[in-house]
């Protein structure tokens, strides 16, 4: 007798006598919680595709495929290598450019295409659509970098015998890169060893705020690149302007992202909260950070130099939980700040009880030293940019976003299944496992009492509602506070009395 899925027959059209195995998947789904640690970046590199977002692991993954760390504006791996000091390990990364970038590329002279005038078709053959690094043009005799930017300039061609008598081997190499070998290409003449070097590859300058926004149609460039891609914090590398902030909120609203800016380098608290004004930013979906820039050791290029504060916040968040706020959590390879001085120097200049307070009711955070928990650098509110008191943490953005991504992203197998009352105890069941789950792992809190409920019955589905096709699941779920003002009371004096 057959073995049937349940759902895929007609119980009623069963015709012959006998045993039937209906094989019933679970009847509640389990939802499995979003991912918190993608940090998306978009900037400039010298190498890589442009407006597709990368994955990257690590900085040396982040070098590989977009270049080296680069003192210049909008560096994408800079921001990596920051951002990975602090716990970051997830990247989507977008290359965007000024549209004055070029491909690094050698011309073959006639002499060089002499000793086979078949080599350049079978090398094309063999190299297009298979290399990582070039692509030939066998008619005009040139070999082109597959991606523009000045780490092209370091790709090598040799050219050489084969393994086999008789055959050509070709060998693409790139600094610091693993060389591709092309061996046993049939050759009509005698081969020869030599070797080109492209040359004429260039990043380009500095991309307008236009590119690093890009457009949000198909195919989508710069900002909207990260579209669809799960990061859960987002930031354009060292971009200032005010004027992408709104943007900003919109693109991290839609995607369920925390996006994190920071006002110009130098900048003052008075300018900050005038720009903030002035730019109508006022939303949890954003932290802003006031551009009082951060010294860092670039031990590739040997320099101690200021980075974004935004790169050391962005990595920051998406080491924590989503419960967590940035407040008093120490960062790393971080050694002076513009307002603060260099740790080398001696003491370090360090912002009044007032000036901070300021920041706190603007919805501006800062990253100085020292902390409530010591002598280290840390974010000094922990807010976004909301007005709103009760939703100006970073966990309050955090938990949000984790648990309205985690019921999207699972909820929907609901969808298209007639209603009934195990339809509405499922979805019940399920909201309610990953609820549960979320207090487990200590996302949610129950020291005040279970901190969630879901109702999902005919209390809020009325035949009328469900006759049109509206399903409704009704989730309160009540967060953690964050300790910002610890306050002890001291009693104490020769005439107080200790109760035993």
């Amino acid at each position: 007798m057959p073995i049937l899925q349940s759902g895929s027959f007609n119980i009623t059209g069963l015709q012959r006598p006998g045993v039937y195995v209906d094989v019933v998947a679970p009847s509640a789904a389990v939802l499995s919680g979003a991912n918190t640690s993608i940090l998306g970046f978009v900037g400039v590199a010298s190498w890589g595709p442009l407006n597709k977002p990368l994955i990257a692991g690590s900085l040396s993954d982040a070098v590989a495929a977009l270049g080296p760390v680069t003192v210049r504006s909008h560096d994408l791996s800079t921001h990596v290598a920051v951002a990975a000091l602090q716990g970051a390990s997830n990247f989507r990364l977008v290359r965007v450019s000024d549209g004055t970038d070029t491909a690094a590329s050698f011309t073959l002279s006639q002499a060089d295409d002499t000793a086979d005038s078949t080599l350049l078709p079978v090398a094309a053959g063999a190299v297009n659509g298979n290399s990582r690094l070039i692509s030939i043009n066998p008619v005009a005799g040139t070999l082109t970098a597959l991606y523009t930017g000045v780490l092209g300039n370091s790709i090598s061609v040799r050219v050489g015998p084969g393994s086999r008598k008789g055959t050509w081997k070709l060998v693409v190499g790139i600094s610091g890169g693993i060389p591709e070998t092309y061996d046993n290409l049939p050759a009509t003449g005698t081969p020869t060893s030599a070797t080109y070097q492209l040359t004429g590859g260039a990043d380009g300058g500095v991309p307008s705020t236009a590119a690093l926004l890009g457009t949000d149609i198909s195919p989508r460039t710069g900002l909207y690149a990260l579209r669809g891609s799960g990061v859960a914090v987002v930031s354009i590398a060292d971009c200032t302007d005010s004027s992408v902030w709104t943007t900003l909120s919109s693109f991290a609203l839609s995607e369920g992202a925390y996006a994190v800016a920071t006002t110009p380098a130098g900048d003052t608290i008075a300018n900050a909260v005038s720009a903030k004004s002035a730019a109508g930013l006022d939303s949890w979906a954003v932290k802003l950070l006031l551009g009082d820039w951060l010294y860092w050791l670039d031990a590739t290029n040997g320099v101690t130099r200021l980075v974004s504060p935004a790169a050391v916040a962005a990595g920051e968040l998406v080491s924590l939980s989503p419960e967590q706020s940035s407040l008093n959590k120490a960062l790393i390879g971080i050694v002076g700040s513009q307002h603060a001085g260099l740790s080398a120097a001696g003491t370090l200049a360090s912002y009044a009880d007032a000036d901070i307070g300021v920041l706190e009711s603007a919805g501006i955070d800062v990253i100085s030293n020292p902390s409530p928990g010591g002598s280290y650098w840390s974010a000094q509110t922990g807010h976004n940019t909301s007005s709103d008191s009760t939703r100006n943490t970073d966990a309050y953005t955090g938990v949000t976003n984790y648990l309205a991504r985690s019921i999207s992203g699972g909820m929907g197998i609901y969808v298209g299944k007639p209603v009934s009352t195990s339809q509405l105890q499922n979805i019940r069941s399920t909201l309610n496992s990953l609820l549960s789950s979320s207090t487990t792992a200590g996302i949610l809190d129950a020291t005040y009492g279970r901190p969630y409920s879901v109702v999902c019955d005919t209390s809020n589905n009325p035949q009328s509602q469900t006759g049109v096709g509206i399903v409704v699941a009704s989730v309160t779920v009540r967060y953690q506070g964050i300790t910002e003002k610890l306050l002890v009371n001291l009693n104490g004096g020769a005439t107080v009395t200790v109760a035993s």
